[in-house]
């Protein structure tokens, strides 16, 4: 992403995949993040010695789960798919974890019991989801691995686990019921249908000074921002109180009820349905309860976590401009990019949200040297914010308007 126009050397890796049925159909499935950028994706099955070449149908970043699909239909002989259990699996179920980790050819189960289902944010979308959170040990391999009931219906798939010197065996399972949504609109729609966002920041009310300034008596959370490019920004306002969704009150800790006993964060209700779709809200504005319809939308970072691929860069008298991106950030200054990069580049970041659908932030990467830039080769990682004295919205509109430009200069 430093110098888009090249290629980093080429490296292997090795995933899980597994063959699942979901209403009839056979489909090979694991996880985004395993396919990631891949030129050349093989499958081999379990004590066999000969490769199938695959390819991605389908990439869902947001669920972290991806379709394969075999060129051989060989490769079918002797695989029987695994029955997708329709119900999410209970606190303290046993399940039983397989797949390739690290550490042998041969395939590998460990066994484990449900701790809790919560919503989690997945590392390789930028959404919260629902998660299984398991105790069996999920290691590098063990992604897209299928996670199995003592039925040997799949429950889940492996895709993460938690890593930071505190804790011991923590691991976390995609459900089989973001799995079946991610599935059946692949399905549908031949492509991928995505999960639903409600399009605002909100703010629990635990509080009961601040339940008392808003009026809201009977719980519900804080509108505190509406992004300005979802569909939630016709309808909704700062200071909104969100009573219900989808016909479930919602707690002053913003959550609803799940199972018996259970509760879980509100967005779980939006996460079941698909951008477009539409679900009942209720909302208290100035003292009344007012009941609407709200449209969901995609997620639209302003700093994209899996930018468009080749990465779009544009090269005009030796200034080299991209797009901002996390991969840009992490190639820069690393993984700790947000405490190393000018801050300039990070508050886009951390906010994260456009205030139109085409917005990206231009940055102007580097200089190549040459007679017509001496002197200039030490600006780098600069954030351009005008061109001509027009305000830059994206790439493709910096490049309209160095095409429009009639004078001897252009100024930046």
């Amino acid at each position: 992403y430093t110098m888009p126009w090249s290629t980093s050397p080429q490296t292997t890796s090795s995933s899980s995949a597994f063959a699942l049925a979901v209403d009839g159909q056979r489909c090979l499935l694991t996880n985004a993040h395993a396919v990631h950028h891949a030129s050349l994706v093989e499958l081999q099955q379990s004590g066999a010695d000969e490769k199938h070449l695959a390819r991605v149908v389908c990439r869902g970043p947001d669920c972290d789960l991806a379709l394969l699909e075999v060129e051989d239909n060989a490769f079918w002989e002797g695989v029987k798919a695994i029955e997708l259990c329709s119900e999410m699996p209970s606190i303290n179920d046993k399940v039983h974890v397989c797949g390739y980790p690290v550490g042998g050819e041969n395939a590998s189960i460990t066994q484990g019991v449900v701790s809790r289902v919560d919503m989690q944010p997945y590392r390789h979308g930028h959404a919260s989801l629902p998660a299984i959170q398991i105790d069996a040990a999920i290691n590098p391999g063990n992604s897209g691995g299928p996670a199995l009931d003592a039925r040997r219906r799949c429950v889940g798939v492996a895709f993460q686990s938690l890593r930071d010197g505190d804790t011991e065996n923590i691991g976390y399972v995609i459900p089989s019921e973001v799995i079946e949504h991610f599935v059946r609109g692949f399905l549908k729609r031949g492509d991928y249908a995505g999960f639903g966002q409600p399009g605002f920041a909100w703010q629990t009310l635990d509080n009961r000074a601040l339940r008392e300034a808003v009026g809201a008596s009977r719980g519900g959370v804080l509108v505190k921002r509406v992004e300005p490019a979802a569909p939630a920004a016709g309808l909704l306002r700062e200071r909104d109180v969100l009573l219900s969704l989808g016909g479930h009150a919602i707690g002053s800790g913003g959550t609803v009820h799940f199972r018996r006993r259970e509760r879980i964060a509100f967005p779980y209700l939006t996460s079941r349905c698909c951008p477009g779709d539409e679900t009942d809200i209720e909302v208290l504005r100035d003292g009344h309860i007012h009941s609407w319809r709200l449209t969901l939308g995609w997620p639209q970072p302003l700093v994209p976590m899996h930018p468009p691929q080749p990465p779009a860069y544009l090269i005009f008298g030796g200034l080299v401009f991209v797009p901002l991106s996390e991969p840009y950030l992490r190639s820069e200054w690393g993984e700790a990019f947000e405490e190393r990069a000018p801050v300039y580049l990070v508050e886009p970041w951390l906010t994260n949200v456009r205030s139109f659908p085409e917005q990206e932030v231009v940055v102007l990467s580097c200089v190549f040297a040459s007679q017509l830039t001496a002197g200039l080769t030490h600006f780098m990682n600069r954030r351009l914010l005008k061109c001509d004295g027009q305000a830059v919205r994206s790439l493709p509109h910096l490049a309209s308007l160095v095409d429009k430009a009639s004078g001897p200069v252009v100024i930046f």
